[in-house]
């Protein structure tokens, strides 16, 4: 108890005013005997039940993140190579099934999809920051499928196809921006992603800047709600019991005088590490998504809204039947998360050319080829030009948009090699360590597009043909597979075939040296910043004739 005396030397008078110290006292001698005697628990129940998961590290104690404390993705897939290719992490009687192999994935996650399409409990994600259970983190039930079903049927192939002139159209102005300005490339690939999301999300026609208010804060939902989803950041997670705590007067100051308390530092971190600025965060998502839905249904009763996901969403909610709250949300969170990974894949992409130039060489050959330098590629083209898709592919597997995952659920027991994944476990696949996999990717740290292609069995060989037999995992798994991968698919095919047509992407200097293993640990992770240099290879009139005459909206 001495430290517990202590702790008033600590608490700013801010709490103090208002918060009596003996209860606080209290309070903390209370709930460090419960974490005494939960530890004794977990640890009983745990040695009297030997669980049939598949094996993995010691366990720690139920309060502890089993997950490693830093560059999760890399060493997910490094304990893949001690435990196996689907491996247990454990803290206290919680259990997470890694599944880090092409193989289990496979197994797992796609032909037993319908066991692990499940979402574990998202206390802060699900709860804490939303109004509603949201796509993302909602449980197996007829509400998940509702929703599933309104948005897959908004994002459907068909649906995606009908979106190819906003595309066209964006897509153009990112050629011509690159001309006028290389320098701001990256600025020009957000400013596309962000304006075709936008519209198609709401229907907002106007082009829309990497640097405006408006896409600074879709860019801040995605950054708040992607921290949400990395496995064990939060406390609250795996105990509950704590959600409360987020609405108690002063809890923070508490928290934070605890961190600087000889001996009670881990209290504090115990307490306050499910992020105390969530409540900020939620403000303002839900703050966007009102304003945004509040837009669209003005231009409604006006007559002046053009279509967009939100509106076919509003004008058929007499048949899912979701409020208009949940609307905004999910149309929110579709419009966060499309707007980033469509901008991650196509910097990798860019990387990616500048780093490999004998890769682009090839890409380079078959669209002058097939599309030839008179006029520009289109969708019609997308067929027509496998080693380009191939390039494409191999970016996604090389640098995964997602590389730790997100986590699922299983809602029925999973057998797997002589294991059992029971029922209420945690399964996440880890598109680092997946991706890494030399039984299904030979050399997989090599950026290397011919493994997506067929063998040439004719002499000489023909035309190159897109593998059918081998997969990625880019875009999720199962049920749980995202549902604007087909609008995104298609904006990064249109986006690299006009810039490689249009230009050489090279290093800056032959001196210049790429950290392509520099990218930030999280959920959506990214190149750190780099500068390519693009070199036009179709002269700037006949780039601009070719895509004035592509179409798309004017």
């Amino acid at each position: 108890m001495h430290y517990l005396h202590q702790l008033a030397e600590y608490l700013p008078s801010s709490v103090t005013d208002h918060i009596s110290l003996t209860p606080v006292i209290g309070a903390v001698a209370a709930f460090t005997a419960f974490l005494a005697l939960y530890s004794i628990k977990n640890a009983s129940s745990s040695s009297q039940k030997r669980s049939p998961l598949p094996p993995g590290p010691p366990t720690k104690w139920f309060w502890q993140n089993p997950f490693p404390a830093k560059d999760v993705a890399r060493n997910l897939a490094a304990l893949a190579d001690q435990y196996g290719g689907a491996y247990t992490l454990s803290a206290g009687s919680n259990k997470f099934v890694v599944v880090a192999s092409y193989e289990a994935a496979l197994e797992i996650m796609e032909k037993a999809g319908g066991s692990t399409a499940d979402r574990p409990r998202a206390v802060v994600g699900g709860e804490l920051m939303a109004r509603s259970g949201r796509l993302i983190f909602e449980g197996v039930g007829d509400h998940f499928r509702t929703v599933r079903k309104a948005v897959h049927t908004a994002l459907q192939p068909k649906a995606a196809k009908s979106y190819q002139p906003i595309q066209i159209d964006h897509a153009r102005r990112v050629i011509l921006n690159i001309m006028d300005d290389p320098d701001k490339f990256a600025d020009h690939l957000q400013a596309y992603a962000s304006s075709v999301t936008i519209q198609i999300m709401y229907g907002k026609c106007t082009p829309t800047s990497a640097t405006s208010p408006e896409v600074q804060r879709i860019l801040l939902v995605g950054r708040n709600g992607g921290n949400t989803l990395i496995p064990g950041r939060f406390i609250v997670e795996a105990l509950p019991v704590l959600k409360p705590l987020h609405r108690l007067r002063g809890m923070k100051h508490i928290c934070d005088a605890l961190e600087n308390t000889p001996g009670l530092w881990w209290l504090g971190r115990v307490l306050g590490a499910f992020g105390w600025e969530m409540a900020g965060w939620a403000r303002h998502e839900q703050g966007l998504a009102d304003e945004m839905m509040g837009r669209v249904q003005q231009e409604m009763a006006e007559g002046t809204a053009g279509p967009s996901f939100l509106r076919n969403m509003i004008e058929t909610q007499d048949e899912h039947r979701l409020p208009d709250y949940e609307l905004a949300e999910v149309t929110s969170v579709l419009f966060s998360a499309g707007s980033d990974t469509t901008t991650v894949g196509l910097n990798f992409a860019i990387l990616a050319a500048a780093e490999f130039p004998e890769e682009l060489k090839k890409v380079h050959e078959e669209l002058d080829k097939v599309v030839g330098r008179e006029r520009a590629p289109s969708f019609d083209d997308m067929g027509s030009l496998p080693l380009l898709q191939a390039f494409i592919e191999e970016v996604l597997r090389w640098r995964p948009i997602v590389p730790i995952g997100i986590a699922h659920g299983a809602n029925r027991d999973v057998h797997y090699n002589g294991y059992v994944i029971p029922e209420g476990t945690m399964v996440l696949g880890s598109h680092w360590a997946i991706s890494r996999d030399p039984a299904a990717y030979p050399n997989p740290d090599s950026f290397l597009p011919s493994r997506w292609l067929e063998k040439p069995v004719a002499s000489p060989p023909s035309s190159p043909k897109l593998r059918t037999d081998l997969r990625f995992f880019t875009y999720g798994f199962g049920r749980r597979v995202c549902p604007g991968q087909h609008v995104a698919s298609r904006s990064l095919f249109l986006n690299l075939a006009l810039i490689f047509w249009a230009f050489d992407v090279v290093r800056p200097s032959k001196d210049t040296v790429y950290d392509i293993d520099a990218w930030k640990d999280t959920l959506v992770t990214r190149p750190s910043p780099f500068k390519v240099r693009f070199v036009q290879r179709v002269p700037k009139d006949v780039v601009r004739r070719a895509l004035g005459e592509m179409g798309g909206e004017n």
